[in-house]
């Protein structure tokens, strides 16, 4: 959509894919970057929540000095990174492939990995799971555990999607109330660009987060408690009113 490409170029941003054909896993990343490697300072990576895609972090990333190294990836199923289909969705398998990402790229030294909703809970579990990976962690608003539910996921676990994922204008405009405190009045055209570009991802995105409630909520308590064995610093936030 021409609207991101714009806001990607205003953010510092470079657009890139990257090819990945490992054991029998094949896909494309697409992944921006800005900024260039420092041993003094960590890479800054953004992985964003169900439903969502990399240009939902441009609006932070731009503010962002360019000696500071940043990326942004599609997680498999979102934005326009392609292949990597699966029947059967988890966060263990985002964060398999979210680690071939990391090695394809030579990312090997200890990063910086901020996450929101579903990212967050990604992050949280992959530096569980990769601790050599990771320097410090921030998680946004991850997925609470059922003491903590919100309506939100309580739609989503009865099957009603539409609010994460709509289909009409209206739709649109209910997500954007539902989901964020500034409400800004996007125009007609990048609502269509945005309402188009999600038809094309809809039965996925119904499928992972079917997926998601089925086999990770139930088990989320248990996730979470691996965070125990976490030794880098982590900067956790939820908003009061956070969905």
């Amino acid at each position: 959509m021409r609207f991101y490409r714009y806001a990607t170029y205003q953010a510092g941003l470079t657009k890139h894919i990257l090819h990945i054909d490992n054991s029998g896993v094949a896909g494309s990343f697409s992944y921006t970057e800005k900024g260039s490697r420092t041993p003094d300072k960590p890479t800054i990576v953004f992985i964003h929540g169900v439903s969502s895609n990399k240009e939902a972090w441009l609006p932070i990333i731009k503010n962002i000095p360019v000696d500071h190294h940043c990326i942004t990836v599609d997680l498999p199923g979102h934005g326009e990174t392609v292949g990597f289909s699966e029947d059967m969705y988890s966060i263990d398998k985002f964060i398999e492939k979210l680690k071939l990402f990391f090695d394809k790229m030579k990312l090997t030294e200890p990063m910086c990995i901020i996450g929101a909703s579903m990212g967050a809970s990604i992050v949280c579990l992959f530096a569980a799971k990769y601790p050599e990976y990771v320097s410090m962690i921030c998680l946004l608003a991850p997925i609470a555990n059922e003491a903590s539910e919100t309506d939100l996921i309580r739609q989503l676990r009865a099957g009603v999607y539409n609010t994460l994922l709509p289909e009409t204008p209206e739709e649109f405009r209910n997500m954007i109330h539902t989901l964020t405190m500034k409400r800004p009045d996007f125009p007609s055209p990048f609502v269509n660009g945005f309402l188009h570009l999600n038809r094309l991802l809809l039965k996925e995105h119904r499928k992972i987060i079917a997926s998601l409630f089925e086999h990770d909520y139930p088990q989320i308590e248990h996730h979470y408690a691996k965070l125990r064995q976490l030794n880098c610093p982590a900067l956790i936030l939820w908003g009061r009113q956070d969905q």
